[in-house]
């Protein structure tokens, strides 16, 4: 099963809680949001091999 994001695009994670938390981070991020990088750290620790993050 291949994980995307919102839009359709593929997230490189077969964890869909870190895909959550990649999201979270991109949504924090595009608002100017100052948690992104804690979203992003989050998402990495779930799976450290998420490329995107």
């Amino acid at each position: 099963m291949s994980i995307t994001d919102r839009y359709g695009l593929p997230i490189t994670t077969s964890s869909p809680v870190a895909a959550e938390r990649f999201q979270d981070g991109m949504d924090a991020l595009l608002s100017f949001g100052v948690d992104a990088e804690q979203c992003f750290a989050k998402a990495l620790q779930i799976d450290e091999r998420l490329a995107v993050a």
